[in-house]
C-alpha cells in the first residue's frame, strides 16, 4: 500500500489521477476513490481553529469553503469514470447541510456519489467507523484504489490500495 504524508495537494492530485487512469480500464465503474470531507474537500481554515465550537458552527451552517485542488481532483476522477465515496465523521443528523455545502462546490455531480456519515447512535472511534464503511463498499464490489484524508484515522484500517494523507489545517 502506498502512503503519502503531508504532500502538496498538486502532488496528490497527480498521483491519484495516475492511479485512477490506470485502474478504470480494468475495473470500470467498480473503481472507487474515497475522500474524507473536512479538511480534504471542504475546509474551515478561514476561521479561528482554537475555538472548536467555531468549527462546528461553520459545519452546522454549511459555511465551509472548498479546497480548490481537491475540487479539481474530484472532477478529474468523475471525468475518468471512477466512482467516489465521501466518508465523514460528521453525524447523520448533518446530512442535509453537508450535502448542500458539498453541492455548492461540486454541483449536481455529487448526487451520484456515496455520502457516508456516522450514525447518530455510533459510539466507536472514527477509525473503526471509517474502516467499517470502506469494508462495506468493498463488500459491495468496489475496489478502493485511493483513500484520501487529512487525519490518520481517515486512512488506517485497510480496504484500500493506496492512501494519501493531506496536510491538516488543525
Amino acid at each position: 500500500m502506498a502512503a503519502y504524508t503531508d504532500r502538496r495537494y498538486e502532488d496528490v492530485r497527480r498521483e491519484v489521477n495516475d492511479i485512477v487512469n490506470a485502474s478504470v480500464p480494468i475495473l470500470g465503474n467498480r473503481c472507487m476513490v474515497v475522500l474524507d470531507v473536512d479538511e480534504t474537500i471542504l475546509t474551515t481554515s478561514h476561521i479561528n481553529p482554537i475555538v472548536k465550537s467555531d468549527i462546528f458552527r461553520v459545519h452546522n451552517r454549511g459555511q465551509c469553503r472548498s479546497i480548490p485542488e481537491m475540487v479539481q481532483l474530484y472532477f478529474d476522477i468523475k471525468r475518468m469514470g471512477c466512482s467516489i465515496a465521501f466518508i465523514t465523521a460528521r453525524r447523520e443528523r448533518s446530512r442535509r447541510v453537508t450535502t448542500e455545502n458539498l453541492h455548492r462546490y461540486l454541483g449536481d455531480a455529487i448526487l451520484s456519489d456515496y455520502l457516508i456519515l456516522k450514525p447518530d447512535s455510533f459510539r466507536g472511534d472514527n477509525q473503526q467507523y471509517k474502516t467499517q464503511a470502506r469494508k462495506e463498499l468493498v463488500d459491495m464490489g468496489y475496489t478502493i484504489v485511493a483513500n484520501i484524508g487529512d487525519q490518520v484515522t481517515d486512512l488506517v484500517g485497510g480496504y484500500c490500495q493506496s492512501v494519501f494523507k493531506l496536510p491538516s489545517t488543525y
